[in-house]
Protein backbone atom coordinates (compact mmCIF):
# COMPACT_ATOMS: atom_id res chain seq x y z
CA UNK A 1 0.00 0.00 0.00
CA UNK A 2 2.79 2.45 0.90
CA UNK A 3 4.25 2.17 -2.60
CA UNK A 4 1.08 3.74 -3.92
CA UNK A 5 1.66 6.83 -1.85
CA UNK A 6 4.47 7.65 -4.29
CA UNK A 7 1.77 8.73 -6.74
CA UNK A 8 1.11 11.75 -4.56
CA UNK A 9 4.58 12.37 -3.11
CA UNK A 10 5.75 14.84 -5.80
CA UNK A 11 2.79 17.12 -5.11
CA UNK A 12 3.23 16.91 -1.35
CA UNK A 13 6.99 17.55 -1.72
CA UNK A 14 6.38 20.62 -3.85
CA UNK A 15 3.96 21.96 -1.22
CA UNK A 16 6.52 21.37 1.55
CA UNK A 17 9.33 23.07 -0.37
CA UNK A 18 7.07 26.01 -1.19
CA UNK A 19 6.13 26.37 2.47
CA UNK A 20 9.79 26.30 3.52
CA UNK A 21 10.66 28.86 0.87
CA UNK A 22 7.99 31.26 2.09
CA UNK A 23 9.06 30.68 5.69
CA UNK A 24 12.48 31.98 4.70
CA UNK A 25 10.94 35.02 3.06
CA UNK A 26 8.92 35.73 6.20
CA UNK A 27 11.91 35.51 8.53
CA UNK A 28 13.94 37.74 6.23
CA UNK A 29 11.31 40.45 5.78
CA UNK A 30 9.63 40.15 9.18
CA UNK A 31 6.25 39.70 7.53
CA UNK A 32 3.54 38.07 9.66
CA UNK A 33 1.84 34.86 8.63
CA UNK A 34 -1.94 34.52 8.57
CA UNK A 35 -2.90 30.87 8.89
CA UNK A 36 -5.57 28.89 7.02
CA UNK A 37 -6.99 25.92 8.95
CA UNK A 38 -7.42 22.98 6.57
CA UNK A 39 -7.90 19.24 7.26
CA UNK A 40 -5.93 16.03 7.50
CA UNK A 41 -2.91 15.71 5.21
CA UNK A 42 -4.56 13.15 2.90
CA UNK A 43 -7.62 15.32 2.27
CA UNK A 44 -8.36 18.03 -0.26
CA UNK A 45 -8.78 20.78 2.38
CA UNK A 46 -5.07 20.48 3.05
CA UNK A 47 -4.30 20.90 -0.65
CA UNK A 48 -6.80 23.78 -0.93
CA UNK A 49 -5.24 25.75 1.92
CA UNK A 50 -1.76 25.38 0.46
CA UNK A 51 -3.09 26.26 -2.99
CA UNK A 52 -4.59 29.53 -1.72
CA UNK A 53 -1.31 30.38 0.02
CA UNK A 54 0.69 29.53 -3.11
CA UNK A 55 -1.48 31.82 -5.22
CA UNK A 56 -1.41 34.67 -2.71
CA UNK A 57 2.18 34.65 -1.42
CA UNK A 58 4.06 35.91 -4.52
CA UNK A 59 2.34 39.27 -3.92
CA UNK A 60 2.23 38.99 -0.14
CA UNK A 61 4.96 41.55 0.51
CA UNK A 62 2.86 44.17 -1.28
CA UNK A 63 0.02 43.58 1.18
CA UNK A 64 2.13 43.29 4.33
CA UNK A 65 1.48 39.65 5.22
CA UNK A 66 1.99 36.09 4.00
CA UNK A 67 -0.24 33.05 4.33
CA UNK A 68 0.39 29.49 5.43
CA UNK A 69 -1.85 26.45 5.94
CA UNK A 70 -2.02 24.06 8.87
CA UNK A 71 -3.45 20.56 9.10
CA UNK A 72 -6.48 20.19 11.36
CA UNK A 73 -9.41 17.93 12.21
CA UNK A 74 -11.57 19.60 9.57
CA UNK A 75 -14.58 21.92 9.44
CA UNK A 76 -15.56 22.00 13.12
CA UNK A 77 -11.97 22.43 14.27
CA UNK A 78 -11.39 25.20 11.72
CA UNK A 79 -14.56 27.08 12.67
CA UNK A 80 -13.74 26.94 16.38
CA UNK A 81 -10.15 28.10 15.87
CA UNK A 82 -11.16 30.97 13.60
CA UNK A 83 -13.79 32.01 16.15
CA UNK A 84 -11.29 31.99 19.03
CA UNK A 85 -8.66 33.86 17.00
CA UNK A 86 -6.14 31.03 16.70
CA UNK A 87 -6.32 31.19 12.91
CA UNK A 88 -7.34 34.04 10.60
CA UNK A 89 -8.92 31.83 7.94
CA UNK A 90 -10.33 28.35 7.63
CA UNK A 91 -11.94 26.00 5.14
CA UNK A 92 -15.26 24.42 6.07
CA UNK A 93 -18.23 22.78 4.48
CA UNK A 94 -21.14 25.14 3.84
CA UNK A 95 -23.48 23.03 6.00
CA UNK A 96 -21.19 23.31 9.03
CA UNK A 97 -20.87 27.08 8.60
CA UNK A 98 -24.66 27.32 8.46
CA UNK A 99 -25.00 25.26 11.67
CA UNK A 100 -22.44 27.41 13.47
CA UNK A 101 -24.20 30.57 12.31
CA UNK A 102 -27.60 29.32 13.45
CA UNK A 103 -26.43 27.75 16.72
CA UNK A 104 -27.24 24.18 15.70
CA UNK A 105 -25.23 21.20 16.98
CA UNK A 106 -22.34 21.00 17.62
CA UNK A 107 -22.76 24.70 18.54
CA UNK A 108 -26.20 24.11 20.02
CA UNK A 109 -27.65 27.25 21.60
CA UNK A 110 -24.67 29.44 20.69
CA UNK A 111 -25.18 31.06 17.28
CA UNK A 112 -22.07 32.65 15.77
CA UNK A 113 -23.19 35.53 13.61
CA UNK A 114 -19.68 36.77 12.90
CA UNK A 115 -18.63 34.12 10.38
CA UNK A 116 -18.02 35.51 6.89
CA UNK A 117 -17.38 33.80 3.56
CA UNK A 118 -14.36 34.70 1.45
CA UNK A 119 -14.73 32.31 -1.50
CA UNK A 120 -16.47 29.09 -2.51
CA UNK A 121 -13.49 26.94 -3.52
CA UNK A 122 -14.89 23.66 -4.89
CA UNK A 123 -17.59 21.03 -4.28
CA UNK A 124 -17.14 17.93 -2.13
CA UNK A 125 -19.03 14.69 -2.69
CA UNK A 126 -20.79 12.52 -0.08
CA UNK A 127 -20.01 8.86 -0.77
CA UNK A 128 -19.85 5.51 1.00
CA UNK A 129 -16.62 3.57 0.48
CA UNK A 130 -17.47 -0.13 0.84
CA UNK A 131 -15.83 -3.55 0.68
CA UNK A 132 -16.57 -5.06 -2.73
CA UNK A 133 -16.94 -8.56 -1.25
CA UNK A 134 -19.85 -7.41 0.94
CA UNK A 135 -22.22 -6.89 -2.02
CA UNK A 136 -23.24 -3.37 -1.03
CA UNK A 137 -24.86 -1.60 -3.99
CA UNK A 138 -27.35 0.75 -2.32
CA UNK A 139 -27.83 2.21 1.15
CA UNK A 140 -30.35 -0.53 1.96
CA UNK A 141 -27.52 -3.05 1.62
CA UNK A 142 -25.83 -1.50 4.67
CA UNK A 143 -28.37 -3.29 6.87
CA UNK A 144 -26.54 -5.72 9.16
CA UNK A 145 -23.15 -4.20 8.31
CA UNK A 146 -20.57 -2.26 10.34
CA UNK A 147 -20.19 1.33 9.12
CA UNK A 148 -17.76 4.03 10.23
CA UNK A 149 -19.50 7.42 10.20
CA UNK A 150 -16.68 9.66 11.43
CA UNK A 151 -15.99 11.27 14.78
CA UNK A 152 -18.92 12.78 16.71
CA UNK A 153 -19.43 16.41 15.70
CA UNK A 154 -17.71 15.97 12.33
CA UNK A 155 -19.50 16.75 9.09
CA UNK A 156 -19.20 13.10 8.05
CA UNK A 157 -20.95 12.05 11.24
CA UNK A 158 -23.72 14.61 10.80
CA UNK A 159 -24.23 13.70 7.13
CA UNK A 160 -24.25 9.97 7.85
CA UNK A 161 -26.90 10.17 10.57
CA UNK A 162 -29.17 12.28 8.35
CA UNK A 163 -28.73 10.01 5.32
CA UNK A 164 -29.13 6.74 7.22
CA UNK A 165 -32.29 8.04 8.88
CA UNK A 166 -33.73 9.11 5.52
CA UNK A 167 -32.89 5.65 4.17
CA UNK A 168 -34.84 4.03 7.03
CA UNK A 169 -31.75 2.61 8.77
CA UNK A 170 -31.48 2.91 12.56
CA UNK A 171 -27.96 2.87 14.02
CA UNK A 172 -27.56 0.15 16.62
CA UNK A 173 -30.66 -1.67 15.38
CA UNK A 174 -30.26 -2.07 11.63
CA UNK A 175 -26.49 -1.66 11.48
CA UNK A 176 -23.45 -1.31 13.74
CA UNK A 177 -21.96 2.18 13.93
CA UNK A 178 -18.30 3.00 14.45
CA UNK A 179 -17.34 6.63 15.19
CA UNK A 180 -13.62 6.73 14.49
CA UNK A 181 -12.01 9.60 12.58
CA UNK A 182 -12.49 9.21 8.83
CA UNK A 183 -8.75 9.48 8.20
CA UNK A 184 -8.40 6.03 9.84
CA UNK A 185 -11.25 4.43 7.90
CA UNK A 186 -9.40 3.10 4.84
CA UNK A 187 -7.02 1.13 7.06
CA UNK A 188 -9.96 -0.19 9.09
CA UNK A 189 -11.68 -1.25 5.88
CA UNK A 190 -8.62 -3.11 4.66
CA UNK A 191 -8.23 -4.91 7.99
CA UNK A 192 -11.87 -5.98 7.83
CA UNK A 193 -12.97 -4.28 11.04
CA UNK A 194 -15.64 -2.31 9.13
CA UNK A 195 -17.66 -2.98 5.97
CA UNK A 196 -18.08 0.61 4.83
CA UNK A 197 -17.43 4.23 5.72
CA UNK A 198 -18.90 7.56 4.72
CA UNK A 199 -16.57 10.20 3.33
CA UNK A 200 -17.42 13.79 2.38
CA UNK A 201 -14.43 14.94 0.35
CA UNK A 202 -13.19 16.43 -2.89
CA UNK A 203 -11.83 14.13 -5.57
CA UNK A 204 -9.35 12.65 -6.20
CA UNK A 205 -8.55 11.84 -2.59
CA UNK A 206 -5.37 10.11 -1.43
CA UNK A 207 -7.09 7.99 1.21
CA UNK A 208 -9.61 6.59 -1.28
CA UNK A 209 -6.94 6.11 -3.93
CA UNK A 210 -4.87 4.18 -1.41
CA UNK A 211 -7.85 2.02 -0.51
CA UNK A 212 -8.62 1.38 -4.19
CA UNK A 213 -5.25 -0.27 -4.75
CA UNK A 214 -5.07 -2.18 -1.46
CA UNK A 215 -5.42 -5.93 -1.11
CA UNK A 216 -9.13 -5.65 -0.29
CA UNK A 217 -11.14 -4.39 -3.28
CA UNK A 218 -13.55 -1.49 -2.74
CA UNK A 219 -16.54 0.16 -4.39
CA UNK A 220 -17.88 3.71 -4.21
CA UNK A 221 -21.59 3.79 -3.40
CA UNK A 222 -23.45 7.10 -3.87
CA UNK A 223 -26.46 8.33 -1.95
CA UNK A 224 -29.60 6.82 -3.52
CA UNK A 225 -30.93 9.07 -6.36
CA UNK A 226 -34.35 9.76 -4.69
CA UNK A 227 -32.51 10.90 -1.54
CA UNK A 228 -30.19 13.11 -3.59
CA UNK A 229 -33.27 14.85 -5.00
CA UNK A 230 -34.89 15.16 -1.57
CA UNK A 231 -31.81 16.45 0.25
CA UNK A 232 -30.77 18.97 -2.38
CA UNK A 233 -34.35 20.27 -2.59
CA UNK A 234 -34.74 20.76 1.16
CA UNK A 235 -31.26 21.88 2.19
CA UNK A 236 -29.76 25.02 0.68
CA UNK A 237 -26.21 24.02 1.58
CA UNK A 238 -26.39 20.80 -0.48
CA UNK A 239 -26.13 20.39 -4.25
CA UNK A 240 -25.75 17.64 -6.82
CA UNK A 241 -22.29 16.66 -7.93
CA UNK A 242 -20.42 14.12 -10.05
CA UNK A 243 -17.39 11.99 -9.16
CA UNK A 244 -15.12 10.83 -11.98
CA UNK A 245 -13.97 7.33 -10.99
CA UNK A 246 -11.13 7.51 -13.54
CA UNK A 247 -9.26 9.18 -10.68
CA UNK A 248 -9.15 5.73 -9.05
CA UNK A 249 -7.71 3.21 -11.55
CA UNK A 250 -7.85 0.52 -8.87
CA UNK A 251 -11.66 0.46 -9.03
CA UNK A 252 -13.10 -2.31 -11.17
CA UNK A 253 -16.26 -0.33 -11.98
CA UNK A 254 -15.29 2.75 -13.97
CA UNK A 255 -18.32 4.99 -14.36
CA UNK A 256 -19.31 8.47 -13.22
CA UNK A 257 -21.08 8.59 -9.88
CA UNK A 258 -23.74 11.20 -9.12
CA UNK A 259 -24.39 12.02 -5.49
CA UNK A 260 -24.88 14.79 -2.91
CA UNK A 261 -22.33 17.60 -2.91
CA UNK A 262 -21.48 20.40 -0.49
CA UNK A 263 -19.32 23.43 -1.16
CA UNK A 264 -16.00 23.92 0.60
CA UNK A 265 -15.85 27.56 1.71
CA UNK A 266 -12.82 29.68 2.55
CA UNK A 267 -14.04 31.79 5.49
CA UNK A 268 -12.96 34.23 8.18
CA UNK A 269 -14.53 36.43 10.89
CA UNK A 270 -16.32 39.71 10.41
CA UNK A 271 -13.58 41.61 12.27
CA UNK A 272 -10.88 40.59 9.80
CA UNK A 273 -9.88 43.81 8.05
CA UNK A 274 -11.36 44.63 4.67
CA UNK A 275 -7.87 45.22 3.30
CA UNK A 276 -6.73 41.73 4.31
CA UNK A 277 -9.69 39.94 2.73
CA UNK A 278 -9.62 42.15 -0.37
CA UNK A 279 -5.97 41.25 -0.90
CA UNK A 280 -6.63 37.50 -0.65
CA UNK A 281 -9.66 37.55 -2.97
CA UNK A 282 -7.96 39.81 -5.52
CA UNK A 283 -4.92 37.54 -5.80
CA UNK A 284 -7.13 34.45 -6.02
CA UNK A 285 -9.16 35.96 -8.88
CA UNK A 286 -6.09 37.27 -10.70
CA UNK A 287 -4.33 33.90 -10.64
CA UNK A 288 -7.26 31.48 -10.53
CA UNK A 289 -5.63 29.32 -13.21
CA UNK A 290 -2.73 28.61 -10.87
CA UNK A 291 -5.18 27.63 -8.14
CA UNK A 292 -6.98 25.27 -10.54
CA UNK A 293 -3.70 23.55 -11.42
CA UNK A 294 -2.88 22.65 -7.81
CA UNK A 295 -5.34 19.74 -7.59
CA UNK A 296 -7.77 18.04 -10.00
CA UNK A 297 -10.65 18.85 -7.62
CA UNK A 298 -10.10 22.55 -8.38
CA UNK A 299 -10.03 22.16 -12.16
CA UNK A 300 -13.65 23.15 -12.71
CA UNK A 301 -13.80 26.07 -10.28
CA UNK A 302 -15.64 28.86 -12.10
CA UNK A 303 -14.67 32.49 -11.59
CA UNK A 304 -18.29 33.66 -11.41
CA UNK A 305 -19.09 31.10 -8.69
CA UNK A 306 -16.43 32.14 -6.17
CA UNK A 307 -18.76 34.53 -4.35
CA UNK A 308 -22.04 32.72 -4.96
CA UNK A 309 -24.13 30.38 -2.79
CA UNK A 310 -21.77 30.64 0.16
CA UNK A 311 -24.71 30.32 2.61
CA UNK A 312 -23.11 32.58 5.26
CA UNK A 313 -22.70 36.29 4.37
CA UNK A 314 -19.76 37.42 2.28
CA UNK A 315 -17.11 39.43 4.08
CA UNK A 316 -17.38 43.10 2.96
CA UNK A 317 -13.80 42.97 1.69
CA UNK A 318 -14.65 40.00 -0.52
CA UNK A 319 -17.96 41.43 -1.69
CA UNK A 320 -16.27 44.68 -2.71
CA UNK A 321 -13.91 42.79 -5.02
CA UNK A 322 -16.68 40.68 -6.57
CA UNK A 323 -18.73 43.82 -7.23
CA UNK A 324 -15.78 45.68 -8.68
CA UNK A 325 -14.95 42.77 -11.02
CA UNK A 326 -18.56 42.50 -12.19
CA UNK A 327 -18.89 38.93 -10.99
CA UNK A 328 -22.12 37.25 -9.90
CA UNK A 329 -22.91 38.31 -6.37
CA UNK A 330 -24.97 36.99 -3.54
CA UNK A 331 -24.51 35.14 -0.30
CA UNK A 332 -26.97 32.77 -1.96
CA UNK A 333 -29.11 33.04 -5.06
CA UNK A 334 -32.74 34.07 -4.48
CA UNK A 335 -33.93 30.46 -4.74
CA UNK A 336 -31.30 29.46 -2.19
CA UNK A 337 -32.31 32.35 0.08
CA UNK A 338 -35.80 30.93 0.19
CA UNK A 339 -34.46 27.50 1.15
CA UNK A 340 -32.29 28.98 3.92
CA UNK A 341 -35.34 30.78 5.31
CA UNK A 342 -37.33 27.54 5.28
CA UNK A 343 -34.57 25.73 7.16
CA UNK A 344 -34.69 28.44 9.81
CA UNK A 345 -38.46 28.16 10.04
CA UNK A 346 -38.81 31.76 8.92
CA UNK A 347 -40.77 33.27 6.02
CA UNK A 348 -38.79 34.07 2.89
CA UNK A 349 -38.04 37.70 2.25
CA UNK A 350 -36.22 38.62 -0.90
CA UNK A 351 -33.12 40.70 -0.26
CA UNK A 352 -33.05 43.97 -2.14
CA UNK A 353 -29.66 44.95 -3.50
Amino acid sequence: MNKKLNLFLPTQLIMLLAALAWTGVCFGDKLPFLTIGTGNTTGVYYSAGHAVAKVYNPSGAEHGFLMDAEASNGSVDNINKVLDGTWAFGIAQADMLFKAQEGWAPWFGTPHNNLRAVAALYTEAVLFVVRKDREIRTLADLRGKTVNIGAPGSSDNENALLILDAAGLKPGTDLTINERMTVDASEMLEKGSIDAYIYTVGHPNLSIREAAVSGRKIKLVPVDPPLVEEFTRKRAFLTKTRVNTAYYPGLEEQKDIFTIGVKAILFTKSDTSNATVTAVVSELIDDLDRFRRQHPAFGEVALEELGRDTIVPLHPGAEAVYRQRGLMLGTVSHSRQQEVAVMRGAPYRKEVR
